[in-house]
This record gives structure tokens, C-alpha cells and sequence, in this order.
């Protein structure tokens, strides 16, 4: 999970951004979840991430939903599945 978190955004994804910041842009649909357009700066609302987003994460159970990074920091290592604390307390 760790390249999760790692990637970076490539000449690709700046050059998305550049489009945006001169007027060429009207969307950008994706089917990536990783993030990247976003970390270039793009507003949010001209990136359509057609398959949701790592980041974030739902129990699997409560459907409470979480940053993955923090998810995957605090719980899912110590287990294989996504289970919050509270959902994991009664296994």
C-alpha cells in the first residue's frame, strides 16, 4: 500500500494543469484513483474521477468511511480485511 501514497504527479498530469490555468481545459475524466491531477493543483471541480478515489477507504462493515492513509496506518496492517476499531472489537 505503501506506492499508494508515494506516487507523484507526471508531465502529463502538469501539463493538465496548465491547460486548466490557460482557459484550454473543460474536464478532465479519469479512471485513476490515484489522485494525481489533484496534486497538481487542478480544481476538483474540472477532475471527474470516474472510479472514486484512494483516498478514502469504508469499513467494510459500518461503511464509516476513513483516510486511507490512516487507515491503513492504524488498522488495516494488524488485520486483512477493512474493519474499523469498533466493527473489529466483536470478531
Amino acid at each position: 500500500y505503501q506506492s499508494l501514497f508515494h506516487a507523484k504527479p507526471t508531465k502529463t498530469h502538469e501539463f493538465l494543469k496548465w491547460l486548466h490555468d490557460n482557459n484550454q481545459l473543460l474536464r478532465v475524466y479519469t479512471q485513476n484513483v490515484d489522485h494525481l491531477e489533484l496534486q497538481t493543483g487542478l480544481d476538483r471541480e474540472y477532475v471527474i474521477q470516474v472510479h472514486g478515489t484512494n483516498q478514502t477507504s469504508r469499513c467494510h462493515k459500518c461503511k464509516q468511511e476513513y483516510n486511507t492513509k490512516e487507515f491503513f496506518a492504524n488498522e488495516m496492517h494488524k488485520q486483512n480485511h477493512f474493519l474499523c476499531t469498533s466493527c473489529n472489537k466483536g470478531r
